[in-house]
Formats: C-alpha cells, structure tokens, sequence
C-alpha cells in the first residue's frame, strides 16, 4: 500500500474506502508544474487513521489547472505552506474527485459490483 503506483485511482480508492472509510480519505491534487509520469503521487497516513492522497489529474492547482501562470507559480513555489490558497483549492479538488469516483462506479458496473449484491446498481436490478 506504500507505493500508490501500482494501484489505479478507482482501484487505491475502493481499497481505502473499504479499510478507511470516506470520511477519513482526503483527496488533494499534486502542485507540481512537472509532466508527471503516473496518475497517483503519494500517500500520507497520519496518526488518527486520516489519509491525504495526491493525484496528478483533474486539479484547480498544478500541471492540469486552468488558472493563470502567476497564480500556479507562485502555488507550486510553496508559499503559502500547503495552508492558504492550496487548502482551498484542495477543498474543491476534494469534492471534484469524490464525484469524478462515483461517476466511474456507477457508468461501469463490473467495476462496482460487490459479491453480495449490495452495490448501488444490483440495488436497483
């Protein structure tokens, strides 16, 4: 589980979720300028069973970010500690992923299928 890469996002993510829960999983997208090689950066696990995963994808800050040059400068220079405008912006990261997961779930149903019929889809069939 230390290595995020050898897993993909919606398979890291059901893993945790089911160990972890939603609650304790903070979804926070990588700052970095750099092209990254991978799709996960890294995990953090702190003592009260809270986990900050990094992704490299889909984020307001960083390499796949919409906002203008001197505002991802000066967020990939680490000015403001990972406290100030990062923790905002990975606020709304945070929520943008939950869903981009829920929507992976539900459009593919092998993916989501739990053997004893208690995933949403099999609720419905």
């Amino acid at each position: 589980m230390n290595d995020p890469t050898s897993y993909s996002f919606f398979k890291l993510i059901r893993k945790l979720e089911k160990n972890y829960g939603k609650k304790n999983i903070f979804l926070r997208t990588n700052k970095s300028l750099k092209h990254p090689n991978k799709d996960l950066e890294k995990i953090i696990f702190s003592d009260q069973s809270f986990i900050e995963l990094f992704v490299n994808f889909m984020g307001l800050h960083g390499v796949s970010s919409q906002l203008p040059s001197f505002m991802l400068d000066k967020l990939s220079r680490n000015e403001d500690g990972e406290q100030g405008w990062t923790l905002f912006f990975d606020f709304f990261n945070h929520y943008l992923l939950w869903i981009f997961f829920d929507v992976i779930g539900l459009k593919n149903y092998p993916r989501s299928f739990n053997d004893n019929f208690k995933d949403s889809i099999s609720q419905i069939l």
